[in-house]
């Protein structure tokens, strides 16, 4: 994961899209996806399975780290605009289909935290003016 995470580093152009990659990767530790994976391989589940819960959890990854950076007071819109900027870029060339990758292609990627935003700023804007409960 590591080599992945010191890859998406240039491409990030501002903090706000440093913050993306840096909650999503929150995101995996916090909803316990390695052990996930762990217990999925020793399973025995086939390849392409495999492969779908794996898109699904970077999907996941993705929808809870742009809530975290959202929340901690960066801009949310900056989500797009970074994976915008990762499928103009070389990474984006030569990839696999969706189906056969671990990760869902930039397309879906941009799609879904596009659908998601309005949610995060509606979320960060009702706990700003004290309708969330910090659980404190």
């Amino acid at each position: 994961m590591m080599v992945v995470f010191t890859a998406l580093l240039p491409t990030a152009e501002n903090d706000d899209q440093l913050a993306t990659v840096l909650g999503h990767e929150m995101a995996h530790a916090l909803a316990h996806h390695a052990s996930e994976r762990v217990a999925r391989e020793q399973s025995g589940a086939n390849i392409l399975r495999s492969l779908s819960y794996a898109r699904m959890q970077e999907s996941e990854a993705d929808h809870i780290g742009l809530f975290l950076m959202t929340f901690a007071g960066y801009e949310p819109e900056q989500v797009v605009a970074f994976w915008e900027r990762m499928h103009s870029g070389a990474g984006a060339h030569g990839r696999p289909p969706e189906f056969l990758s671990d990760h869902p292609s930039d397309e879906h990627r941009v799609r879904d935290l596009r659908a998601w935003l309005p949610k995060a700023k509606a979320a960060k804007k009702a706990f700003d003016g004290g309708r969330i409960a910090s659980g404190r």
